[in-house]
């Protein structure tokens, strides 16, 4: 397979496309034209659902007329998401035995990966053993919605993991697409056929219509992920956040590997690094992270400046990137 080929061409009767959603209404919303493209030329496509979409309490409030959300109004709604899911996926072509539902914490998968990486990506290294995808749709590392940003770190580890050659595509819902993303074109009954799956997640459209058919409406754009994942990485690093001191004393970066997770405490300009590695922010605001040795010679290796206050906003200020 040509590594250089576009998406197009790679969707074919050979091929088997993997479609990574986070949540019920992503794969509509990101590539409900691209699978229907990939379909209609013989593709065997599988849609991975990583959470069901559970923790979204405001909609649930307003469709059940209820204040208080326990664990079992909770479970109730993933359900319902559920079904929404698996109606869009039909909807779209794609059929119940290809639809897989791996039960995540929504809005834990950052949580989830910084606990132990490990653990959270290898639901989806067993996936990608028994499907052997071809290629793979998966949210972009810069969105900033931190459950699909640590999507993306879950699929490159499982990746590297099972050492699969699948080509990873990524795309963007929260976020606008790099100017080098292919648009993929699609005609009127693509089209209708996507507005059809969308209008299946009835719970997402209770409240917020007009952002999610806008959504919907943005041409289709993925981007080709070119990291190569066996690149030995640096032992140091200068990361792309320039901090103020305040700033610096509230935070911490998150080092996460296929097989480690470590988070550091941001030292002050001059301090040493504790152990022999750690993270300072110099006196014009650089942060340089020097890596524990387990990271060192690992790869991938992805950082994450992160605030040690927690907040109810929901949207990652900093993200991650990927050191290499």
């Amino acid at each position: 397979m040509n590594p250089a080929a576009s998406l197009t061409a790679l969707l074919h009767a050979d091929a088997t496309v993997l479609v990574v959603a986070p949540h019920p209404d992503d794969e509509s919303l990101a590539a409900g034209g691209l699978i229907q493209i990939a379909l209609s030329r013989g593709a065997r496509v599988a849609v991975a659902f990583l959470t069901d979409g559970d923790a979204n309490p405001w909609p649930q409030r307003v469709a059940e007329r209820r204040i208080r959300i326990g664990p079992r109004d909770r479970a109730r709604w993933g359900a319902r998401r559920r079904a929404e899911a698996r109606a869009a996926a039909l909807a779209l072509g794609v059929g119940a035995e290809f639809v897989h539902h791996l039960g995540m914490n929504d809005l834990h998968l950052t949580s989830a990966l910084e606990a132990d990486p490990v653990t959270a990506s290898f639901p989806l290294a067993e996936l990608i053993g028994e499907l052997r995808p071809t290629v793979v749709i998966a949210p972009a590392l810069r969105d900033t919605h931190p459950d699909h940003s640590a999507a993306y770190i879950m699929f490159r580890l499982a990746l590297a993991n099972v050492r699969s050659d699948a080509k990873l595509f990524t795309y963007l819902v929260h976020g606008a697409a790099s100017a080098g993303s292919e648009v993929i074109q699609t005609d009127a009954v693509f089209l209708a056929r996507k507005s059809e799956a969308v209008e299946m997640h009835q719970t997402q459209l209770l409240l917020s219509r007009g952002r999610m058919l806008g959504y919907a409406a943005r041409p289709e754009q993925f981007e080709r992920d070119t990291q190569d994942w066996f690149q030995p990485t640096q032992e140091m690093a200068l990361l792309p956040w320039r901090l103020s001191r305040v700033t610096a004393a509230l935070a911490r970066v998150v080092i996460v590997t296929a097989e480690i997770s470590v988070s550091l405490r941001i030292n002050h300009a001059g301090s040493p690094s504790v152990s022999g590695y750690g993270c300072r922010v110099t006196t014009d605001g650089t942060l340089v992270v020097a890596l524990p040795p387990e990271a060192a010679s690992a790869r991938p290796v992805f950082a994450r400046l992160a605030s040690r206050i927690s907040s109810p906003w929901i949207y990652d200020r900093w993200g991650w990137v990927q050191l290499a």
